[in-house]
């Protein structure tokens, strides 16, 4: 992986780690789009989904969502 690519990759991970649902999903499928980093936009894209969920069950569980 190039020195190019490793930068978008860790900065959309962080992206994902900071704000799943949104930021994180939408650099995800920005990424998928571009043909030469569609495998880094998948792991951005799963990750941010899989902690998102985490993230609004936490919420959910400790008080800070009513549903």
């Amino acid at each position: 992986m190039s020195e190019h690519k490793n930068r978008w990759f860790y900065g959309g991970l962080l992206i994902a780690i900071l704000n799943p649902i949104f930021a994180g999903l939408i650099v995800g499928m920005l990424l998928v789009r571009e043909p030469d980093m569609r495998r880094e936009g998948m792991i951005i894209l799963s990750f941010s989904f899989v902690w998102g969920i985490i993230v609004l069950l936490l919420a959910a569980r400790y008080g800070a969502l009513k549903f």
